[in-house]
């Protein structure tokens, strides 16, 4: 005859099966100290979340506003590193290297100087001090009747402008957001010169014609003068 068994059974607590909370940042390589860092973090029942600057001490993730990371960062490469806990068990964490760049961009013309006074055709010419310049926009030069980007040389014609004082305006970008300007102010005086006169392209055709209807008009005279020459010479 068996004997009885007894069996005792301890119950705990059963927590949800949850998926592992997420850490959603993009972090560009290069950032400056007016960067705000906005983590968003996705999941439910979150415990901790923490972040940890370089070799400092965990700080909390304010999730209200933009953690200011950045602002009182020396220039150079930081590490970043967030780490999420939930009441499940769950513990993720999440790295990030960029570096932090307060300089602004330097920008030199290679070509005119503050106060120039100019004419005709001029081939202009920059200098940017930057080793990381945007990829995009990283130079806008603001002429009075023109805009050139992304190009530190071309030409620049002052003959479509009437004489006058006029100032450029030259802007780069660096790829942490930094703006460096120039201005440059310059005087226009083609008043001795081969000037095209106006600003419409419509006008310069027109000159562009009458160019080529005196040349038409030359060389016919110059055919009938040796037509007539040939005749002559013919009859005797």
């Amino acid at each position: 005859m068996a004997e009885p068994v007894t069996i005792t059974t301890k119950f705990s607590t059963i927590l949800p099966n949850e998926a592992a909370p997420q850490i959603k940042l993009g972090i560009p390589p290069f950032v400056n100290s007016t960067y705000k860092f906005l983590p968003q973090i996705i999941g439910n029942n979150i415990e901790s979340e923490t972040y940890y600057l370089d070799s400092e001490a965990p700080k909390t993730i304010n999730d209200t506003t933009p953690v200011e990371i950045s602002k009182n960062l020396s220039p150079g490469e930081h590490k970043l590193r967030i780490v999420i806990t939930d009441s499940v068990g769950h513990i993720v964490s999440n790295e990030f290297t960029f570096v932090v760049d307060n300089t602004l961009p330097k920008i030199t013309s290679k070509s005119l100087t503050n106060g120039s006074s100019v004419s005709g055709i001029i081939n202009m010419d920059f200098d940017i001090n930057e080793l990381n310049l945007a990829q995009n926009n990283w130079l806008t030069v603001k002429l009075a009747n023109q805009t050139f980007y992304d190009n530190k040389e071309f030409q620049f014609d002052t003959r479509l402008l009437d004489n006058g004082q006029y100032t450029l305006d030259a802007i780069a970008k660096d790829r942490a957001g930094n703006v460096g300007e120039e201005k440059i102010t310059i005087s226009v005086d083609n008043s001795g010169s081969n000037v095209i006169f106006g600003q419409n392209k419509g006008n310069q055709n027109f000159v562009i014609l009458i160019e080529i209807l005196i040349g038409l008009g030359i060389a016919s005279s110059i055919s009938f003068i040796t037509f007539k020459k040939f005749k002559i010479s013919k009859r005797s």
